[in-house]
């Protein structure tokens, strides 16, 4: 017996014409953002209980999950062949063994004729609802979400505790109280976090007024999540009502604004523990994920938006932050790194570069409220909008559930919140002022950050390093942040020819040691925003990885090619190796090991076009218009190139120097880019140069295409053009051919 709520559309509809008829009109004078809120949630919730009744099912054999397409014709024939088995294992005559393979044979050849005629009808039905197909996938592959996988008892002081109310109250308040107990134990400084604040902003920030057009606007740009918070309204809900309830939502909002107060209903988070690795029965193998009301979420999403206008236009912040940022990638300060890399390894002394890759323990729960308001106020966010970002971080709380048991709600006393949309943005606008603290390179991508420099005279490069990273230590720790030093790492890049001193100096931040990653270490690569970087870039780890990954992907593809049709395995072509595949191509894909890839990719457009195992594969690549790895490469570093040439990077990327020509007449080489003559091979396939000379070699009416779409559109029929409809090989006797 469970207990649910139907959402059909009938269910729909009726809460539909409950909430026109309501109209909410007696919130429209209530002024104080608290009380509205509170009576608009519960006429809400009344109306919703209405429309959608608790209802209670019994699981019986007709609504249970079963082999959906296991006919009764079918269910039969299974009897009968595990009768004939039984009767070849107590009589096993040649007859019955005959028989028996005779039998399972036509048995398994109808078996699987009907799963792939259910998947054919299901896939065909559901072609518009993409939701659904993944679903069917996912269940094909055996592939499910993963749900909080928890242990049933916890180690709590030193005891393992099994009672659920125990587990869920103790459980909520380490999370609630992780963040401080951090912030305590970072070191004293002698330094104060507004010592780095200089340069102040003299604009302000307003909240301009929500009207019903941008609210519903704003909603329809939300994810239809079903997932929910403490009230139980889903955003996918929402969407669907968002006409009826626009006006009470816009009045709350608005005064809100006017007021400089969050609702506190909306500040109350259901806190989901989410597994990392370790112990089961531990709590810091955890994370929490906060499960925020959805009208939070909207109301998140506008001053998100008019936030992030505001930082854009006066250029507030850092140009090598590329977290949580409009047309910003994790690719982005990869490429600047390797910029930096080459630039050095190009030069007379060729220059080796240390990268120093820090760990931040708990950031996002750590941040002072304080001094994040304070810093808030700094960038000027002030007055009534500081007073609204006061109140959105005060006060909050948050329960969580464990077995059925609800722990008592917790306040939190520092962190943004996990789960929400301001929280990352803000984030990055308390960190924004830590490339002040030193003078080293820094890139960053939310709390990834990188530092970097570079050297002729390697001992003398790590003395530097080291003291300015005493210097970004003591921003840390004036900012109340915890620098993991045991999972910081460093590696020295350079080509394999570069021979380092015998001796060589610890890298060390606040006395202790951080770890070096490189041949002769026990680490062979550090892994910077989901790319391996061995420190000769050969790419060998990286490619080693995403070899293993699409091996496990061919695997799950396997099993399901024979029930599948073609278009729903080419769909899971694209999700499991077409996105390993894709991921930072431009960085890796003219590695010298890509050949494991090509292989791998091979058998997979075999495997989704059920080809047979020795066949050509240029012209499945053709028929599925699937463009091969290297043409990927080709393909993806052009788009970056149209991107930088038309000013869509961020600003951090300068637009290239354009070939002079000395003709009066427009030219081929009008758009062909003033490429730079590498010193070494290691530099010329870097992407300082190699992006260059693809862009030129690139035809012209991709480089002047309307759009980056269209340049894509065009450079992918190109090359999927060229491709051969049949290839035959020197063989005259290859069965595959003739």
């Amino acid at each position: 017996m469970i207990k649910t709520r139907k959402h059909t559309q009938e269910n729909i509809n009726i809460f539909n014409n409950l909430l026109k008829a309501h109209n909410f009109q007696n919130i429209n004078n209530i002024e104080d953002p608290d009380e509205a809120y509170d009576k608009f949630l519960h006429d809400f919730g009344e109306l919703y209980n209405i429309a959608f009744p608790v209802i209670t099912v019994k699981l019986t054999r007709k609504n249970t999950k079963r082999e959906p397409w296991m006919t009764t014709g079918l269910l039969n024939s299974s009897n009968t062949k595990n009768k004939l088995m039984l009767k070849k294992i107590k009589n096993p005559t040649e007859q019955n063994i005959y028989k028996y393979k005779c039998y399972i044979k036509i048995y398994n050849k109808t078996l699987r004729y009907a799963k792939k005629t259910y998947y054919e009808q299901i896939f065909r039905e559901n072609s518009s609802n993409s939701k659904r197909t993944w679903k069917i996938l996912n269940e094909t592959i055996k592939k499910h979400n993963p749900s909080p996988d928890f242990s049933s008892k916890f180690m709590i002081n030193g005891a393992e505790i099994e009672d659920p109310n125990t587990i869920a109250q103790e459980f909520n308040k380490y999370f609630a109280n992780i963040g401080k107990q951090v912030n305590n134990s970072v070191p004293h400084t002698h330094k104060h976090y507004t010592d780095f604040l200089t340069g102040q902003n003299n604009n302000n920030f307003f909240l301009h007024p929500v009207t019903p057009d941008e609210l519903i606007t704003f909603a329809s740009k939300m994810k239809p999540k079903t997932s929910s918070g403490f009230d139980g309204i889903q955003m996918k809900l929402i969407k669907t009502v968002i006409e009826f309830i626009k006006v009470p939502l816009c009045h709350i909002f608005n005064q809100s604004f006017v007021k400089g107060t969050v609702p506190r209903q909306m500040k109350k988070a259901k806190i989901v523990p989410i597994y990392k690795s370790g112990k089961k029965n531990l709590f810091n193998n955890y994370r929490p994920i906060s499960l925020l009301p959805a009208f939070s979420k909207l109301l998140e999403k506008l001053v998100c938006s008019r936030l992030m206008y505001f930082l854009d236009k006066y250029k507030l912040l850092y140009n090598h932050q590329y977290g949580f940022r409009k047309y910003h990638s994790t690719i982005h300060p990869i490429i600047h790194l390797l910029n930096h890399i080459s630039e050095n390894n190009d030069k007379a002394t060729k220059d080796k570069t240390i990268g120093v890759f820090l760990d931040l323990s708990k950031a996002f729960d750590t941040i002072p409220h304080t001094a994040l308001i304070r810093k808030l106020e700094y960038y000027g966010i002030r007055g009534i909008a500081n007073n609204w970002f006061r109140s959105y971080l005060t006060d909050r709380k948050q329960f969580m559930e464990f077995k059925s048991c609800k722990s008592e709600d917790q306040s939190i006393e520092c962190g943004v919140p996990q789960g929400s949309i301001l929280g990352p943005i803000l984030f990055i606008i308390f960190i924004n002022d830590l490339h002040k603290a030193s003078s080293l390179n820094i890139i960053s991508f939310a709390d990834d950050t990188t530092v970097y420099t570079s050297g002729n005279n390697i001992n003398e490069t790590i003395r530097t390093t080291n003291i300015e990273l005493e210097k970004i230590f003591e921003w840390f720790c004036a900012n109340k942040m915890q620098l993991n030093t045991n999972k910081s790492k460093f590696s020295i890049f350079g080509p394999m020819q570069t021979r380092l001193p015998n001796v060589l100096n610890d890298i060390c931040i606040n006395n202790q040691i951080i770890t070096r990653t490189g041949n002769n270490c026990q680490e062979k690569a550090v892994k910077f925003l989901g790319v391996y970087l061995d420190e000769n870039l050969t790419w060998n780890t990286h490619v080693d990885y995403i070899s293993k990954k699409i091996s496990q992907s061919l695997f799950a593809i396997h099993r399901v090619k024979d029930i599948l049709p073609q278009i729903a395995l080419k769909s899971l072509y694209y999700a499991l190796i077409h996105s390993h595949l894709t991921y930072a191509v431009t960085l890796w894909g003219n590695s010298n090991q890509v050949y494991k890839l090509i292989t791998k990719q091979k058998r997979a457009i075999r495997a989704i076009s059920n080809a047979p195992y020795l066949s050509h594969t240029e012209p499945l690549f053709k028929q599925n218009r699937i463009l091969q790895l290297h043409d990927l490469y080709n393909l993806q570093t052009t788009i970056f190139m149209y991107e930088l040439h038309h000013n869509l990077l961020p600003s951090s990327f300068k637009k290239p120097e354009i070939k002079k020509s000395s003709y009066l007449i427009v030219t081929r080489q009008a758009n062909k880019i003033k490429q730079e003559r590498p010193r070494t091979t290691f530099s010329s396939k870097l992407p300082k140069h190699r992006f260059a000379k693809i862009w030129n070699d690139c035809e012209e009416n991709v480089k002047t295409a309307v759009s980056k779409y269209a340049a894509k559109n065009k450079l992918k029929k190109y090359l999927i053009d060229n491709y051969k409809n049949d290839i035959k090989c020197s063989n005259p006797t290859c069965r595959y051919c003739i």
